[in-house]
């Protein structure tokens, strides 16, 4: 179990969103947060718009804790895919998009609510070493 904070505090904006993101980092564009009852969550899809691979994951956990990662995909370009969560629920889910080439990446994301940078973008970068 990871001690990882989910901060979903910040702007946030419902349905979808249209996001790129540069060379080699991670972003967390989107999450679902029922504040505190867990409940069952919408799938997120993912549509790759650009020419770079991209790996999408879904993480859960509470508001304090990340517990694990329910689902992961490579993306292809031109690629939609759509992480299902089941019949599960949960407190918070939150997506996590990687880009580990060294070209940048375009793609939409439907499902959640669009958690604006600073907030989950830059604390996860931080945590995770990639942010600069």
């Amino acid at each position: 179990m990871s001690s990882e904070r989910i901060d979903l505090t910040g702007e946030k904006e419902k349905g979808r969103g249209n996001y790129t993101l540069r060379p080699r980092a991670v972003m967390y564009p989107m999450a679902q947060d029922t504040t505190g009852a867990p409940q069952k969550h919408n799938n997120f899809i993912v549509i790759n718009v650009g020419k770079a691979a991209i790996t999408a994951e879904v993480e859960y956990g509470t508001r304090e804790i990340r517990l694990g990662v329910l689902a992961k995909r490579s993306i292809q370009p031109g690629e939609e895919v759509a992480l299902e969560l089941g019949d599960g629920k949960f407190e918070v889910t939150a997506l996590k998009i990687t880009n580990a080439t060294k070209t940048k990446a375009a793609f939409q994301v439907e499902g959640g609510e669009s958690v604006l940078p600073k907030s989950v973008t830059e604390h996860y970068s931080e945590l995770l070493g990639t942010a600069g």
